[in-house]
């Protein structure tokens, strides 16, 4: 009983100095983070900055059972992370790196809670750690790298289902400096598709939500996991086509209505709809396995 009553208070204590040390982390780098928000609000393609806090809660929440079974215990790796990771975000802001900058804040953060926890805590959690490296923002080239193909899928895939679907749209393409740009036109309306599909934007709102999927569902095995982040590009491939559709049907409507505020809110609605896929593709894959699926 006093051993009980014992843990329960190095518990809340732990909880307690946590509390402290991640407010006084992110208020000693407010302007950093302030930054990291400022930009989800006015960039499309960083918009799932805030997915990341509800998403770390989210996996926090269903590794819960770790904290009966394991004490929190103060670890001397924590200050050197918080070092290590202001000394990362004071170098990235003067030599204008915004990954460094923003991803040096966050390493600090960690720090900061494995100085609380300790490191056994941080490794069972190490999944709700890494969803909180979602608030910093890809480089340029890996979105460079990802906005090529995922263009040319949404122009090839919009204009079959454009074709399946009835709608007057034709897809042309215009030589430009940078490369070829693939345009839908419809009733003498020009919709460039790198403007209204937000190719790299997709891709990371997809893939927070197949990481919550992978690490936050019904998927235990180390291969599920696996195979679920790697359909990551043909469900943002998908994901992607479902919002292009009535974006070009209400584009030629209304062309004057839709601004940056619909690439900034239509991924919030989506995000059910690429949970509900992976939940049903899971469900069919125990299905067509399962030991009585002759039976049924």
């Amino acid at each position: 009983m006093n051993q009980d009553v014992g843990d329960t208070k190095r518990r809340g204590a732990s909880l307690l100095l946590l509390i402290v040390l991640a407010v006084a982390g992110v208020a000693a780098a407010r302007q950093t983070w302030l930054d990291i928000f400022d930009n989800g609000m006015r960039r499309a393609d960083a918009v799932h900055v805030f997915m990341a806090i509800p998403l770390c809660v989210w996996l926090v929440w269903t590794r819960r059972q770790a904290l009966e079974k394991r004490r929190p215990r103060p670890s001397v790796a924590g200050p050197l992370l918080i070092a290590a990771g202001w000394a990362a975000s004071s170098y990235g802001y003067h030599t204008s790196g915004q990954t460094l900058w923003h991803g040096g804040v966050v390493i600090v953060l960690v720090g900061c809670v494995v100085s609380a926890i300790g490191l056994d805590l941080f490794r069972y959690f190490l999944p709700a750690v890494a969803a909180l490296m979602f608030v910093v923002p890809a480089p340029g080239f890996v979105r460079k790298q990802l906005e090529g193909p995922m263009e040319i899928a949404a122009a090839r895939g919009g204009k079959f289902l454009f074709d399946v679907l009835g709608m007057d749209v034709e897809m042309t393409t215009k030589r430009w400096a940078f490369g070829e740009k693939y345009i839908f036109r419809q009733d003498e309306l020009d919709l460039f598709v790198s403007d209204i599909c937000q190719r790299s934007q997709m891709f990371f709102v997809v893939f927070m939500v197949a990481f919550a999927f992978a690490f936050g569902g019904p998927v235990r095995s180390t291969v599920g996991r696996i195979v679920i982040l790697l359909s990551v590009p043909i469900l943002a491939i998908v994901c992607d086509l479902l919002r292009l559709v009535p974006l070009v049907w209400y584009y030629g409507q209304h062309p004057e209505a839709v601004n940056e505020r619909y690439h900034l809110f239509i991924p919030w609605l989506l995000v059910p709809i690429a949970y509900f896929i992976l939940w049903g593709a899971v469900a069919l894959f125990h299905w067509v396995w399962s030991p009585d699926a002759e039976e049924t």
